[in-house]
């Protein structure tokens, strides 16, 4: 078996999770044709570049070089308010995600081939910002609020842009009223324009002026990706722009297309009208008819009804002109489908390769027989999530979209006498206390199929296959709940999923010898029990070129020994780490053994009690022992803190003030005895209700008659200065500060600022000198002068 890696439990799930997913995501990757090119920040990825110093003048940007010596100018995100002006060889500019409001073009180079300025506020142009920028290929302005006025896109708005190739400009429309809104003219300039992304708010379609886009072969009007409102398309709405390649319509709230719609696209590959829920399956005979007249490969019909409401049919009449396509991809998810009706399938073309009828209310029944039947060459069918709930909160109901059953000459079939014959149920085999699954064939091509969340309650039967090449089957998420067998002929198949579906039985002949799975997953289900009974170690017997197990969460208490004897090529087991600790005598070589951390840490058996420890370390979470002590850190040293402010408060406010004045050119007083060092004998310090007192008295005797230089705040604060810089200069600038002490000066913040500062400037400046002098204006209660003097003193 040589050196075989175990997963606890709780680590391996979700990595084996991960594993499903990341292939799921592949197979989506794969099958799921995009619309258009993704190139927004995907064509230069300056994650990988070479970084430079500088490539604006400004000195404001991140600036690469990539591999292919193209210099990169990155600004996205620095709100930025104006396009800083940038080195001439500059070629590719991002600026996204920034506060630009207007867009001139000053400052891009000519040299410039990619421009993105989508996720400002940009809302109009000046004169012709695009008039130099003759190499320019990419330009994004979509996510802005450049409305499709005349004011905004004038008609030659786009002058210069002979390159341009690709150009967005969704997005833009969303807080304006769509009434009298028009794709904008200046378009019709653009003859090398390749992909175009607009919102959908023109309801009238492209004017005779676009015939000039000759080059135009990707259009993205969805209102998924922005805002788009097209009610009625009329049969002249594309008739213009005949050239489309790829064209995406899905989300744009269309009720009808007309028929005529699309058979002028002629070279038409991928259409995309999909989450229109006011269309219905009744719109599918006008598009069918017109796609016959095209290159059509890729179509995409989900959610063309509404989340909520009874179950739909597709009619033969619907898609009968499918049968005259070369259509290679079909997305039919999401339609509340129960059921195709006879003979639909047998009017899909005939090298259809990718079927996903995901997320509706399909269950067996004659059509898939059909299926089987007539599709020869499909490769991939996605059936999963069938009968799934949705959320009510946005899920749509109410689209009034019941279709009445289709005429009485569809209902017949002139197929053979054993379609017929099977009780329109073909698939199952009824007795009288269960339900065993039989019978079942896959078309000769088909590699992958997906048939998980359906809860489809079966007993797996005997099932002999026909001609098959299928790799990956995927039932998980179901209740078949004894799996007895045999399986025979998958002599294909890699990866199997048949994990949460409560199964309590196994056969030992569940999967017949020729097989080549490498890849079982059967977690989550109720097999503990019988694997502990399988004396014979039979149940994997025939499952020789397995490479990766996942038995968790099986209920597995005690397991034979040499189970997994004929698992020569196992690479990865996932079993439960206390059922290992309490069976290690079951291990040939238990030393030989490693455990595999999600980190990818491996730890050898041969001190298995350390493991053990080292693996409930990884599997135990310490969030929320962790986030309750750091709490209670943060909080004491918040508190710690913020005592030590507040004690200290009057002095860091005088040492923050005092900075700053040294900083300006002042210095500190160190000899008060030295009459050169002060500006003024005193600083008067009081309150404004008491200026009269101040000017009628303490001014014509202090002043007038003794020839002292007082300081006032009314008369002598600096202008333009913050007052508290005002008050600290005047106290330092002071030989003494004479408080003139009242209700008033009690009450005031400023007054009390004054008397702190200068108490301050006693003790740190004036080497412990007493500088404050008390004046009592008016007879104090000695309680509230304790409160707010002494108080404040002993602070």
């Amino acid at each position: 078996m040589g050196l075989l890696k175990l997963f606890c439990e709780v680590i391996l799930f979700p990595v084996l999770f991960n594993i499903q997913t990341v292939h799921n995501q592949v197979i989506n990757k794969k099958e799921r044709i995009l619309i258009y090119p993704t190139t927004n920040n995907e064509l230069y990825n300056v994650k990988s570049l070479t970084h430079l110093a500088n490539c604006t003048d400004e000195d404001v940007c991140r600036c690469y070089i990539s591999s292919d010596n193209t210099l990169v100018a990155d600004c996205s995100y620095l709100n930025i308010e104006l396009v800083p002006r940038f080195h001439r060889n500059v070629t590719v500019i991002h600026l996204q995600g920034n506060k630009l409001r207007t867009f001139s073009g000053e400052g891009i180079p000519e040299t410039v081939t990619y421009l993105d300025l989508s996720g400002n506020r940009v809302n109009s142009f000046i004169g012709f910002p695009f008039k130099d920028m003759k190499q320019l290929e990419y330009l994004y302005l979509n996510n802005n609020a450049l409305q499709y006025t005349k004011e905004v896109f004038h008609d030659n708005i786009f002058h210069g842009l002979t390159s341009l190739k690709h150009l967005n400009i969704k997005q833009n429309n969303i807080k304006f009223a769509l009434r009298n809104l028009h794709f904008p003219v200046g378009l019709s300039k653009l003859e090398n324009l390749e992909t175009l992304l607009l919102d959908g708010v023109d309801m009238t379609g492209f004017e005779e002026s676009f015939e000039s886009l000759t080059s135009l072969n990707t259009l993205d009007l969805s209102g998924k990706t922005g805002v788009c409102h097209l009610g009625i398309l009329r049969s002249n709405f594309f008739q213009n722009i005949s050239n489309l390649v790829n064209l995406d319509i899905s989300g744009c709230t269309i009720h009808k297309i007309e028929v005529g719609t699309f058979r002028i696209l002629k070279s038409l590959h991928t259409l995309n009208i999909s989450s229109n829920e006011c269309l219905t399956f009744r719109v599918l005979g006008n598009v069918t008819h017109d796609l016959q007249y095209t290159s059509i490969r890729v179509l995409d019909i989900s959610r063309l009804h509404c989340t909520f409401g009874p179950s739909t049919v597709i009619h033969r009449h619907d898609i009968e002109h499918l049968l005259n396509t070369n259509l290679t991809h079909l997305y039919v998810e999401s339609n509340r489908m129960a059921m195709l009706n006879t003979g639909v399938a047998r009017t899909l073309p005939r090298n259809l390769k990718f079927l996903s009828v995901a997320d509706n209310k399909l269950s067996f029944g004659l059509y898939y027989v059909e299926l089987i039947s007539e599709l020869p060459n499909i490769e991939i069918v996605r059936a999963d999530h069938q009968g799934s709930p949705h959320n009510l909160e946005t899920g749509s109901s109410d689209c009034n979209d019941w279709r009445a059953p289709p005429p009485s000459s569809e209902l017949s079939f002139s197929g053979s006498s054993e379609l017929l014959d099977c009780n329109r149920n073909p698939l199952r085999k009824l007795d009288h206390n269960s339900k065993i699954l039989t019978k079942f064939s896959f078309p000769v091509s088909l590699r992958e199929f997906y048939y998980s969340h359906n809860a489809m309650d079966f007993e797996i039967g005997s099932l002999v296959f026909g001609e098959n090449n299928l790799e990956i089957l995927d039932l998980s998420n179901n209740l078949f709940h004894s799996w007895r067998g045999p399986l025979t002929n998958l002599r294909q198949l890699k990866y199997i999923d048949l994990s949460h579906n409560y199964c309590t039985y196994m056969s030992e002949y569940f999967f017949s010898v020729d097989n080549i799975v490498k890849t079982l997953l059967i977690q989550n289900n109720l097999l503990g029990l019988v694997l502990n009974k399988d004396d014979n170690r039979n149940i994997f017997k025939n499952f020789t070129n397995l490479e990766l197990l996942d038995l968790s969460t099986n209920h597995i208490y005690a397991l034979p020994t040499l189970l997994f004897k004929h698992q020569y090529k196992l690479q990865t087991l996932n079993l439960v780490k206390k059922w290992i600790s309490k069976n290690r005598a079951f291990f040939v070589n238990f030393d030989a053994y490693e455990c595999l951390f999600s980190n990818g840490t491996q730890v050898p058996f041969s001190n298995f009690d350390d493991t053990l420890i080292e693996i409930t370390k990884s599997c135990d979470s310490y969030i929320g022992i962790i986030a309750v002590f750091a709490s209670v850190i943060l909080l004491s040293i918040s508190l710690t803190i913020s005592g030590i402010v507040y004690r200290y408060r009057w002095k860091l406010r005088y040492l923050f003030y005092m900075a700053k004045t040294r900083y300006r050119g002042y210095t500190p007083v160190t000899n008060a005895e030295d009459d050169d060092d002060f500006i003024y004998d005193a600083f008067i310090s009081y309150s404004s209700d008491d200026c009269k007192f101040v000017k009628n008295d303490i001014l014509s005797n202090l002043e007038d008659k003794q020839g002292l230089q007082l300081c006032l705040h009314q008369r002598d604060f600096s202008p333009g200065v913050e007052i508290a810089e005002n008050i600290t200069n005047a106290i330092h600038q002071s030989r003494k500060t004479v408080v003139l002490l009242s209700r008033n000066y009690l009450d005031s913040h400023w007054c009390m600022f004054e008397f702190n500062m200068a108490r301050m400037e006693s003790i740190y400046s004036r080497g412990a000198s007493s500088i404050l002098l008390l004046v009592f204006y008016e007879e104090i209660p000695s309680q509230r002068l304790t409160s707010y003097v002494i108080g404040s003193d002993r602070k």
